[in-house]
């Protein structure tokens, strides 16, 4: 996330894809959904100027190349270079590098072009169906540090890199593993490595404490134009929309809401304990 390229969100003035405006229009890596062709844009960007205020990195601090900006589009980007690196979409690849290894049926969405990778770009950045146990087996993979019971190729360097990130690197987080103190701070610097996904969905792998967690939203695939996984969102009519329907934001209920993953996480080690 520090790949210096503009952000990309939909401009519902244009119609499509452009740089973000705003640091609201940025938030949560910027608004890709309303696109037909989610990957194209994401590829044929510039580089931000550096040296200014940029209004969707901030409206008071100078941004500067190579700072932090969370970009789904970055993401995206990944998932063409593994593409174009090993000729094999992403579902593809990981259907046999990784989910038939370890026993996950995961469904990847795409984009709603008729072209791009396989009848459509796939959402390198979002959109994974599967369950909460097959994204319980995949946290268990990297407890076992990168291995697979019984298997033999270890990724057992990968797995101690996110294990010690600050905040956010190799697409994974960390959190602390107890409710934040009055500063924010984490109060026993006591980390854990975590996936966050769209609406509260988590894989949270405790590697002092041998524990993973996972929380997953209340989800239903909406295919009303075809039966096949791919993203078309017409805004506010989703019955011409195919669209990853989950409660409460999938659908359309922007609610405040005073859940928090330490929180989370910390009762349900307290209740083991």
């Amino acid at each position: 996330m520090r790949s210096g390229l503009d952000p990309i969100c939909f401009d519902n003035a244009l119609g499509e894809l452009d740089t973000c405006k705003n640091t609201s229009d940025s938030s949560s890596g910027g608004d890709l959904v309303f696109s037909d062709d989610q990957l194209t844009k994401c590829i044929n960007r510039d580089f931000a100027e550096s040296g200014v205020i940029q209004p969707w990195y901030s409206d008071t601090e100078i941004y500067n190349r190579g700072d932090f900006k969370y970009s789904n589009c970055d993401t995206q980007v990944l998932g063409e270079i593994l593409f174009r690196a090993t000729g094999q979409d992403l579902q593809t690849y990981a259907d046999y590098q990784l989910f038939s290894k370890i026993g996950i049926d995961a469904i990847w969405w795409k984009d709603f072009v008729d072209n791009g990778q396989a009848n459509g770009n796939y959402l390198a950045y979002c959109c994974l169906d599967s369950t909460a146990r097959d994204y319980a087996k995949f946290g268990h993979m990297l407890l076992l540090g990168g291995i697979w019971e019984g298997d033999s190729v270890s990724y057992s360097s990968y797995v101690d890199s996110i294990a010690s990130l600050d905040y956010y690197g190799l697409q994974f987080w960390n959190l602390c593993s107890s409710p934040l103190d009055e500063n924010n701070n984490c109060p026993n610097g006591d980390w854990i490595t975590s996936t966050i996904g769209y609406d509260g969905q988590y894989i949270m792998i405790d590697f002092n404490r041998n524990i993973v967690v996972v929380r997953s939203s209340l989800y239903e695939p909406v295919l009303n134009i075809s039966n096949e996984r791919k993203m078309k969102l017409v805004s506010n009519d989703l019955t011409l929309s195919n669209w990853v329907s989950t409660t409460p934001r999938g659908v359309g209920a922007y609610v405040t809401t005073s859940f928090s993953p330490n929180q989370f996480f910390y009762m349900i080690t307290e209740a083991i304990e």
